[in-house]
């Protein structure tokens, strides 16, 4: 919004009002919410010479000649004054431009302008500070001023509320007869005062015994719009009286600003978000963004030489998500940046609550900080809204009903007052509804923004209950990767997903936890979290995780549990590639078990990785033996899906050596496994292995159809590793049977799952098939490039599968075109290039 030049400063009246403070200029006075605050003579010259020149630059010697005309004074003593009264008005009022002067930044009122009989131009100054990054909103609230006579916006504490509400109603302040009138409620301290207040301001006398009904009946034949602004600790009062002023003066429209609804008649609610962050990286998206721009304006109030940059535009971006696009909080960071720097403002954000404050005091006379805003709001909460807050405080991420129920509630708290509680806090902006639950129909779930959170969990911590409900978060998300609050028999298919993507947060908080609490819920978590890291593609998060619990000297007291997450990182292992790690933990498993009572579905799954690593590794001979090991261990065990599996490994085995026939067999016995046990994940496995299978038997059509029937069964069950590989496999498929088109795109859709999650070995049979796709367009050097970055994605390991018949015949086609040299060349470019670079 651009900002008019001020004109010429005029000689002003008695008193001159900017925003809660008035200047008697007469009795020398300075007054907040007309009570005088203590102001020394020096003070006081130099705050009336920066008000009758407001908005103007004023130098540092017009200054010492209007305060001190009759001595020589240094810089020294104008910043003392200086400092005094920015302590009295707040953070900002009043501001250095760089070595030219101090400027007064509030807009200024002279007292006869409030007349309200005579100006009908109402107290709004003429002349605003620039409103940053609300564009949008600003038209919005401007166009639903026009014709809607009950407005609320509504948003957390310093988002930014005051100063939308403030540009919207200077919008209008021509368009009412009788006036636009702002009235600031943040320092009233009793409903009671809310008539008084107003009342004062358009010089209305009223009835002491029925204030409220006087102040409407003044008001029956006015047209002005009333700003009522930061209303929320008396939203019952304001809601009264917008009640009342739609009855009986319907032409006075009324705009509030609250952190939550009034729910007064006929009210239009508009919830203020947070400043816009950047929608991509790069100096260009910041400049762009609102959260951004804010940050670089107020940082140049407190250094005018301060710009974002491509240098430190990645952590003023961090910054301001860390905030939430909170500008309060922003503007708070960014007056640090003198002192700290952008990394050392960064780096200190675990702190905010200390680092996000102020000297200067907020309309109520507290510090400006975003702790002191966090317990306005949580001052206006009951006991038990306080009590499901700080509760809150124990979620890593975003978090369902009912799990905040099962956590939130006690013996005073049934399901339905967590639930009453919980729209109290929703009502107040201390928790959001998610928006993808809304829009997809799921289950709801809420978030919170991380200030909010921190300061939550703060309330917990100091409450003495933090370590039993950490333990029950711990023990819900346990509850939850077994499929239910009661931990009930494991599903018939071993590789069921059962927790939502959503609390994958949660899950890894609640694992942290319990590695520093309880050492065995940790490992437990860890082992039976297994298959939902492994499909949903968290491999290096998992092998963090179990890395660390298997170093911890303590899980010695717990050999059993050590032995499954030995078995479960030899998994996650294998689906990386890291296959020398997968026999190092499958055969460690093996030697504990040795030592402990026989555990035949164990032992099953040690050697079924010890056997598919072999194989990996083309070492058939070794392969086979460990695989019929593990399926005589899981037959015994009963483990009839894992034995399934162990029949797919085999028939994988027998296609390796060409002996289709009975490789169909062992795949046909699994398939019949998995669908009489329902075992979903286990068919899609079968499924795929049969298109592989006739794959290498040159059968397209057939490979095709089987893997395209797995894609919605994985799709279905949240495996993102295994889409990926199959989306990889239909577009080998597809491109043999001449659909290039289809098979590029189900190559790149394939890519761009496996490398958001690092999946290496399924980016190299990706990058496989895109070179073969090059090659057959005459690329030649695009697909040798291709397949060079194939093999480093591999590293030692050789493609196997249908990756390996393609990148067979493309190297021989590519090499024989090319010739060495420029294999050699193409080599070389590959180890520059990333393959994010290269799918295009």
């Amino acid at each position: 919004m651009s900002v008019p030049t001020p004109g010429p400063p005029q000689a002003p009246t008695g008193v001159m009002r900017f925003d809660r403070y008035a200047l008697d200029l007469n009795r020398r006075q300075l007054l907040a919410d007309g009570k005088p605050l203590p102001i020394g003579g020096r003070a006081f010259d130099l705050l009336d010479e920066l008000v009758r020149q407001a908005g103007r630059t004023v130098s540092t010697d017009a200054l010492r000649r209007a305060v001190w005309p009759d001595r020589k004074v240094g810089d020294n003593n104008l910043r003392v004054q200086i400092t005094a009264l920015r302590k009295l008005l707040g953070d900002g009022v009043i501001t250095l431009h760089s070595t030219r002067g101090y400027r007064f930044t509030l807009p200024v009122l002279e007292e006869g302008d409030a007349d309200i009989a005579d100006s009908g131009l109402g107290n709004l100054p003429i002349h605003l500070p620039p409103l940053y990054g609300r564009d949008d909103d600003l038209k919005a609230l401007a166009e639903g001023l026009v014709g809607q006579a009950r407005i609320t916006l509504a948003g957390p504490a310093g988002v930014g509320k005051t100063a939308l509400a403030r540009a919207a109603a200077h919008l209008r302040r021509t368009d009412p007869v009788d006036g636009v009138w702002w009235v600031d409620l943040a320092a009233l301290g009793e409903a009671s005062q809310l008539p008084d207040r107003i009342a004062a301001l358009l010089q209305i006398k009223l009835q002491a015994e029925a204030p409220l009904d006087s102040l409407v009946r003044a008001l029956a034949d006015k047209r002005m719009l009333l700003v009522l602004d930061n209303c929320e600790h008396l939203s019952e009062v304001a809601c009264e009286l917008a009640d009342a002023l739609l009855r009986r003066a319907p032409r006075v429209a009324v705009l509030a600003t609250s952190r939550r609804p009034l729910k007064c008649a006929g009210e239009l609610l508009l919830r203020l978000g947070s400043l816009a962050l950047p929608d991509g990286p790069g100096l260009a998206a910041a400049r762009h963004s609102g959260a951004v721009v804010w940050f670089e304006a107020r940082a140049r109030r407190a250094d005018p030489e301060f710009a974002v940059t491509t240098d430190n535009v990645e952590a003023v971006v961090d910054i301001c998500q860390h905030l939430d696009g909170l500008a309060m909080a922003i503007g708070l960071a960014a007056a640090r940046v003198p002192l700290l720097g952008v990394a050392g403002l960064r780096a200190r954000l675990v702190d905010r609550f200390r680092l996000l404050t102020s000297d200067s005091q907020d309309p109520r006379g507290h510090p400006q900080a975003l702790g002191a805003a966090l317990d306005w709001s949580h001052e206006l909460l009951a006991e038990s809204e306080q009590m499901v807050l700080r509760r809150l405080g124990m979620f890593a991420g975003s978090f369902a009903l009912d799990t905040v129920q099962a956590l939130a509630r006690d013996e005073s708290l049934d399901d339905w007052a967590v639930l009453d509680a919980l729209n109290a806090l929703i009502d107040l902006s201390l928790v959001f509804s998610d928006p993808a639950a809304l829009q997809s129909g799921a289950p709801m779930r809420y978030t919170m923004h991380e200030s909010v959170r921190l300061y939550a969990r703060q309330r917990l911590e100091a409450s003495g209950e933090a370590t039993s409900l950490r333990e029950r978060h711990a023990r819900e998300m346990l509850a939850l990767v077994l499929g239910g609050r009661a931990v009930a028999a494991p599903p018939p298919d071993p590789m069921t997903v059962l927790l939502p993507d959503a609390d994958h947060d949660n899950l890894l908080a609640a694992i942290a936890w319990a590695r520093e609490h309880d050492l065995a819920l940790a490992l437990t978590l860890a082992v039976t979290a297994n298959p939902y890291m492994r499909r949903r593609g968290h491999h290096l998060e998992a092998r963090r995780i179990g890395a660390a619990l298997l170093n911890d000297s303590r899980s010695a007291d717990h050999p059993e549990a050590v032995v499954q997450l030995q078995i479960a990182q030899a998994a996650i292992s294998f689906e990386q590639n890291d296959l020398n790690r997968t026999l190092e933990l499958a055969r460690a498993a093996l030697g504990a078990l040795s030592k402990l009572p026989l555990n035949e579905a164990l032992l099953g799954e040690a050697w079924s990785w010890i056997g598919v690593a072999h194989q990996m590794h083309n070492e058939i001979d070794l392969a086979e033996p460990a695989l019929r090991e593990s399926l005589d261990h899981l037959r015994q065990a009963g483990r009839r899906a894992d034995a399934a599996s162990q029949l797919n490994n085999l028939g994988l085995l027998m296609v390796e050596r060409r002996q289709f026939g009975e490789a169909r067999a062992l795949f046909a016995e699994a398939l019949a496994l998995n669908r009489e046990l329902g075992t979903p994940w286990g068919t899609a496995m079968t499924l795929e292995n049969l298109g592989e299978a006739a794959y290498a038997e040159g059968n397209c059509e057939a490979a095709l159809a089987h893997w395209q029937e797995a894609v919605p069964i994985m799709r279905a069950l949240g495996h993102i590793y295994q889409e990926a590989q199959l989306l990889t496999y239909i577009g080998q498929a597809l491109r043999r049977l001449g659909q290039r088109d289809a098979a590029l795109a189900h190559a790149r859709e394939g890519q761009r799952i496996s490398l958001a999650r690092q999946l290496g070995g399924l980016v190299a049979d990706g990058l496989t098939l895109l070179a073969a796709l090059a090659a057959d367009q005459h690329e030649q050097h695009r697909a040798a490039v291709l397949l060079c970055m194939a093999d480093k994605q591999r590293g030692k390991l050789p493609a196997i599968g249908p990756a390996a018949i393609d990148r067979r015949e493309t190297e021989v086609a590519v090499r024989s075109a090319i010739g060495e040299a420029a294999w050699q060349a193409a080599r070389l470019e590959a180890d520059r290039s990333s393959p994010a670079q290269v799918v295009g």
